[in-house]
């Protein structure tokens, strides 16, 4: 497999995503944990690379955004980490001092917040591909599915969202990716190139998969910025010369009409 990165561009009609309502070439649908899309549209798009553009077909393309999924996972659970930490060591000050039913609500409280803490660290090593609770990563993930409920409005309840909510993955254009499959040169239908005089075969590089071995985009970036609209520049009030001189005649006028005026009404 070759990898080749550059920017997406449109081949025909773009797509509208699912979810976020996005023009696109491609979306899918997934769930929590889920790296298998359960809705898909795509379309064939171009790549723009160091040396032109390639035509991607999509009808094979799988888009594996498992490694970039993991990275937003483990961030959240880490933030819930650390706020869950905080609050146990509240906790724990406040132990202290408090007795009778005071005490004993805030035990409940840290013994909910221990079985928390729990869930955030199994999610973060299954993320990381690590296996904390269950013996295995098919058993984790059905535990984290299953505890997942127990962290609303608290501690943990961002990342609990981020397990059990439905997501999309869109690729834009203008967006920088990374495929990885096998290039050739073949025929396209001319009007996918641009006119470029008279030529009797229409040709370009090509990357496209089989059901075996399907092109893959292993990589997504940010969608290309666009340039932030420019504040009209001010006009400069300048005067030509032969204008400033008209001015200063009709000033000299005017006063002379006013003298004219003055002197005879006397």
């Amino acid at each position: 497999m070759t990898t080749f990165t550059g920017r997406v561009a449109a081949a025909g009609e773009l797509l509208v995503s699912a979810l976020s309502q996005r023009p696109c070439v491609y979306w899918d649908v997934r769930d929590g944990l889920n790296d298998a899309p359960r809705r898909v549209g795509k379309s064939d798009f171009w790549l723009e690379d160091a040396d032109g553009r390639i035509l991607v077909q999509s009808e094979h393309l799988r888009v594996d955004l498992r490694a970039e999924r993991a990275k937003q996972l483990v961030a959240v659970a880490e933030a819930d980490i650390a706020q869950l930490s905080a609050r146990l060591r509240e906790l724990k000050v406040r132990l202290r001092t408090e007795q009778g039913a005071a005490a004993s609500t805030l035990r409940k409280e840290r013994a909910h917040l221990a079985k928390v803490a729990t869930f955030l660290h199994a999610t973060r090593a299954h993320a990381a591909g690590k296996v904390h609770v269950g013996g295995s990563a098919r058993k984790q993930e059905r535990w984290l599915k299953e505890h997942g409920r127990a962290a609303p409005g608290g501690p943990g309840e961002a990342t609990a969202m981020l397990l059990g909510e439905a997501w999309e993955a869109v690729i834009e254009v203008g967006q920088r990716v990374t495929l990885e499959g096998e290039c050739s040169v073949e025929a396209v239908a001319p009007e996918l190139l641009p006119a470029e005089g008279y030529r009797t075969r229409a040709t370009a590089r090509v990357l496209r998969g089989s059901a075996a071995a399907p092109l893959v985009l292993v990589g997504s970036g940010d969608p290309a910025r666009r340039a932030a609209p420019s504040k009209p520049a001010a006009r400069e009030q300048t005067l030509s010369r032969a204008t400033r001189h008209e001015l200063v005649l009709a000033a000299v006028l005017v006063a002379a009409i006013v003298a004219f005026a003055l002197f005879a009404a006397r």
